[in-house]
């Protein structure tokens, strides 16, 4: 309705500019009349007699017939090409023809070539960007899911991670496209590295990992999570180059608890079980009973205890199985202490069946619980400034921003003392593009 009251109103704004030159009088100079024809031909006749008086010599009456010709001249022309004028009929008649040719032209051309059922440009790029926004904001949780729940010689083939604002592979590559601009920011690879390890891009958080090592090479966290990265893009075997990187790793820091893992890690495949076993229980009990990967390390143990029966070199530590895939409990972050989730044992295959049968909506449940989890153990036990980083990495790849913006907010409030740690954590925001 609303388009053709606009069509309306500029069929009648037209038709009355073109109405206007038939209804108001021509703007022209007057026309000399016939009479005044004449008054130019007696003064033609008194020059004459002037000069035959002797009044005026020969050049003026020259001079004077001269001129009075012109206007003869001009009055002539003038009357010749004078238009009659339209009678009040024939003007009417005019503005009608002109009207009814503009408008029934215009119904016309609209009716071969418009579409009243087509959207606006601006109402379709906005339905566009609404429903992409929905769609990358439903594959991010499918997808972090998937990643999660698949071991890493297949986590490579998934696709990558995305968030709903921006895309997680956007921020990625707008973060790497910053270092290659500013290569001196440790605190960026590091970050890069995490976001490469997040989305199953082993080997590139490895690469990232070894820069940041390059700026800051006594900080053990960066050579631990460097180790981790080795290990996944070796579908989960300790390779020499993740061995050496453990070594180094310990040198700088004998407590490191995921480097002390992976030499555990080592030592199964090599067939030192025994050892294995010893290293990993001594992981376990320097651990935090509260970090979410307490559980899967109990159930290794226990599983490792169960393998080697009574000829175990080490006493039983008295552990009961926990439930596989306890890694999981939270998505890991720049700098945490986390340990690895796909490598190792990983997933059984009731496990993955399971996961690929389970509704997307119980995915989606299952992963913000996850989430929830570890943002209500910071509300308890706030001093933990990898844990808020690590809330606000996992609010923002699940798309939601303002969560993330809390856990800034909350996480430096809890380091108003330590300028240190309050620096990391919002550090680590703005690297996603997020600040206060």
């Amino acid at each position: 309705m609303t388009l053709w009251i606009i069509l309306t109103i500029m069929t009648s704004a037209v038709a009355v500019a073109l109405s206007v030159p038939f209804i108001r009088r021509l703007d022209r100079p007057p026309v000399e009349s016939a009479g005044d024809i004449e008054v130019y031909r007696d003064q033609l006749k008194e020059v004459e007699s002037e000069q035959r008086q002797g009044l005026i010599d020969a050049a003026q009456a020259v001079a004077a017939r001269l001129e009075i010709e012109r206007h003869v001249l001009a009055a002539d022309r003038m009357a010749q090409s004078a238009m009659p004028m339209l009678s009040g009929s024939e003007r009417n008649l005019a503005v009608i023809c002109v009207t009814g040719i503009v408008v029934l032209g215009s119904v016309g051309l609209y009716a071969a070539t418009g579409n009243p059922d087509l959207p606006s440009a601006r109402g379709s790029a906005a339905t566009e960007r609404a429903v992409s926004s929905y769609a990358q904001g439903a594959q991010a949780i499918e997808r972090l899911a998937a990643t999660m729940q698949t071991p890493a010689s297949e986590s490579q083939g998934q696709p990558r991670l995305q968030s709903g604002v921006p895309p997680v592979e956007e921020m990625i590559q707008r973060l790497a496209t910053r270092l290659l601009q500013n290569p001196k920011d440790g605190e960026g690879w590091r970050t890069l590295g995490w976001s490469y390890l997040s989305v199953g891009r082993f080997s590139e958080a490895s690469e990232a990992y070894a820069k940041a090592i390059e700026l800051n090479p006594n900080v053990a966290d960066i050579r631990s999570a460097r180790v981790e990265a080795l290990v996944r893009s070796a579908d989960g075997i300790v390779t020499a180059d993740a061995g050496n990187a453990i070594e180094a790793t310990l040198k700088i820091d004998p407590g490191n608890a995921r480097a002390r893992f992976f030499k555990g890690l080592a030592k199964e495949q090599g067939g030192d079980k025994a050892g294995a076993l010893t290293d990993w229980t001594a992981v376990l009990r320097d651990a935090d009973p509260a970090e979410a990967w307490v559980p899967d390390l109990k159930s290794r143990i226990s599983e490792l205890e169960r393998n080697l029966g009574a000829n175990a070199a080490v006493p039983s530590t008295g552990l009961k199985p926990a439930s596989p895939g306890g890694l999981l409990e939270t998505p890991g972050a720049p700098g945490g202490s986390e340990m690895p989730s796909t490598v190792g044992k990983g997933p059984s295959a009731q496990d993955i069946q399971a996961a690929e049968i389970m509704p997307p909506a119980e995915r989606s449940a299952m992963i913000r619980g996850m989430v929830d989890r570890l943002a209500s153990r910071l509300e308890g036990s706030p001093r933990d400034a990898d844990g808020w980083i690590k809330l606000i990495q996992s609010r923002m790849v699940l798309g939601e921003t303002e969560l993330a913006k809390q856990a800034l907010t909350r996480g430096v409030e809890a380091f108003t003392d330590d300028a240190r740690q309050r620096d990391r954590i919002v550090a680590a925001a703005q690297q996603l593009g997020l600040n206060q």
